[in-house]
């Protein structure tokens, strides 16, 4: 799975809250700029970014939407279950068929909103619109790093194994995307 759709996955729950935290920023910068004493051109040009961004995490939000609810109802449920809900983990009772079918469903969902999210054009606008590189994302980025080095740590048992694929995992917060 690509890092933007896990990205994606882990934020979408938490997008309102930031599109709502974004919208008071954009307000709060604007009255203050009527007391700043700097360029009124440059505080326009900063207003009017934070907006591009904050239309951005509006658009990834409603692409996301879109992009779950086509997916069949069963994928959707395992994914909803999955990635927004508490369920992290297969659990028989839900379900009727196995564990194996389930991690085999959970994969073709993802993979299909990635193809949902690759064709709205999702990722590019994300990383023209420099969203890569709020606090938010780049923390979210780095935690998803960490939680796959960590994976590779317990899944490998020498040093020898787990350097070289430490250093195949790229930080795509600090790297600007791709």
């Amino acid at each position: 799975m690509k890092e933007f759709t896990r990205m994606m996955l882990a934020a979408y729950p938490r997008i309102p809250h930031l599109v709502g935290t974004m919208s008071e920023i954009i307000s709060q910068t604007a009255l203050k700029s009527f007391y700043d004493r700097a360029d009124c051109a440059a505080t326009a040009v900063r207003l009017l970014r934070k907006i591009e961004k904050r239309d951005t995490l509006v658009f990834l939000g409603e692409t996301m939407r879109r992009g779950v609810e086509s997916l069949p109802e069963t994928e959707k449920r395992i994914l909803s279950e999955r990635y927004f809900g508490e369920a992290k983990y297969f659990r028989k009772e839900g379900y009727a068929f196995s564990k194996s079918t389930y991690y085999r469903r959970l994969r073709r969902a993802v993979r299909r909103l990635e193809r949902f999210l690759e064709n709205e054009g999702a990722e590019e606008r994300f990383y023209r619109t420099g969203l890569h590189k709020t606090a938010f994302f780049s923390f979210l980025a780095d935690h998803l790093a960490m939680r796959r080095r960590k994976k590779l740590r317990e899944e490998t048992s020498t040093a020898a194994e787990v350097l070289p694929a430490l250093f195949q995992t790229p930080n795509y917060a600090a790297q600007g995307g791709n």
